[in-house]
């Protein structure tokens, strides 16, 4: 009996041991799949990026850690030059092409620790910590430089994608909104200074 006992306890003890393997392996598959759907609810679905809203939310978290570390950090406001008139002239697949062209072409100039996102239609953000304006324009001429060698060529003439840029460092104590102001006002100047140029604005 004792042996038969204990060829049963084995049998159990094996199966039990299977069966938690078999329940960490499925909760570790579930986590991921958790995982993978945060990030896709926190991205823009055309270009894949950062949506308005969860860039916001890292925004404040960065300055939150600046409160804590002094660390400055810098942002860009950047919007793409006559979108609409791409979207008029070419269609709005063509305009989804350029979007989705700035964005990779973003991705690949920007540091694995900038949050680039969509901020909106044409508009793009990206925060650059432990960044001074000086740096974070060159990011910006970076980018435009990398812009500058591109074109749509499926279209007549081929189409170069331009944007106009509003830089600005944010200072510790102030709120996301008064930072973004500012970097609203700076692009707003790159625009009526003719586009396709970066404006600093450190207030």
């Amino acid at each position: 009996i004792l042996c038969t006992l204990q060829v049963v306890v084995a049998l159990l003890g094996a199966e039990f041991s299977e069966l938690r393997a078999r329940l960490r392996s499925r909760k570790n598959a579930l986590e991921e799949a958790l995982t993978r759907i945060q990030d896709l609810a926190n991205r823009d679905s055309l270009t894949g990026l950062y949506h308005r809203r969860y860039s916001q939310e890292l925004l404040d978290h960065h300055i939150s850690l600046q409160g804590r570390s002094g660390r400055a950090f810098s942002l860009a406001l950047i919007d793409l030059d006559h979108f609409k008139a791409v979207n008029d002239t070419h269609g709005h697949a063509t305009g989804d092409q350029v979007l989705q062209i700035f964005a990779s072409e973003a991705r690949r100039v920007t540091r694995e620790s900038d949050i680039l996102a969509r901020w909106g239609g044409e508009e793009f953000i990206i925060v650059m910590p432990d960044t001074l304006a000086e740096g974070a324009r060159l990011l910006v001429d970076r980018l435009r430089s990398s812009l500058n060698e591109l074109r749509i060529e499926t279209l007549e003439p081929p189409l170069q994608i331009k944007f106009s840029a509003g830089i600005t460092e944010h200072r510790p104590g102030e709120s996301s909104d008064v930072a973004l102001t500012r970097a609203d006002r700076a692009l707003y100047a790159a625009k009526v200074a003719g586009r396709h140029r970066t404006v600093v604005d450190l207030g």
